[in-house]
């Protein structure tokens, strides 16, 4: 509508330490981090 102001913000928690990284290989790391930027 006219005359709204609307504000979206946002925060990411950033990177969790898990053991998921035991089963992906780092260039597919890599390639998720990339996709992400995109």
């Amino acid at each position: 509508e006219e005359g709204m102001n609307v504000t979206a913000n946002s925060l990411h928690p950033g990177v969790i330490p898990t053991n998921i990284t035991r089963y992906i290989k780092p260039i597919g790391i890599l390639q998720a981090l990339y996709n992400q930027q995109s």
